[in-house]
């Protein structure tokens, strides 16, 4: 295998899902629908003033974990059989979910307004970026979280994000 230099050093579910993106690709020779990977379009674009053979698409993953939240954006270049995963940019957002969850047992009402919020601002991103399909991932804080549960509802809710809590 042969994984994209910003997958081998990140360490975050962001990286984590772009890699699992990347070994999907290379196994299926294209990225696919699969639960819990959403996909939003199929945009799909050549390179200006380069091969039309070589194609640019955008991935992306979205880390909610207990300190911050980040949108890793990734470039997907397909060249004929190769895959090249490039990362595009990233966002981090420190929210603190882990002060309100590990010292009070649930996520207050300030900090979910604050996550909606930024999650409504990591959807505007990904469609600005063409971004094709993402996954969402939460850690810790929202799995330990009393109201975890209905704080993932209430974000798909306002913004249509499917979040996973994961182990």
């Amino acid at each position: 295998e042969h994984l994209p230099e910003i997958l081998k050093e990140g360490a975050s579910i962001a990286d984590r899902s772009l890699s699992v993106l990347q070994k999907e690709a290379e196994e299926k020779a294209w990225i696919k629908p699969a639960c819990p990977l959403v996909h939003r379009r199929a945009f799909v674009h050549n390179l200006e003033g380069n091969d039309p053979a070589v194609q640019l698409t955008k991935i992306a993953g979205i880390d909610i974990g207990s300190n911050s939240v980040r949108l890793l954006v990734s470039n997907v270049i397909r060249e004929e059989a190769d895959i090249l995963f490039k990362k595009s940019s990233l966002v981090r957002l420190p929210i603190r979910l882990g002060a309100d969850v590990f010292t009070k047992g649930a996520i207050g009402k300030r900090n979910e307004e604050r996550l909606i919020l930024a999650m409504e601002s990591f959807d505007r991103i990904m469609r600005v970026n063409d971004v094709q399909a993402f996954r969402a991932c939460a850690t810790s804080a929202m799995r330990e979280s009393s109201n975890g549960v209905k704080v993932v509802e209430r974000i798909r809710e306002a913004t249509g994000i499917d979040i996973e809590i994961i182990d």
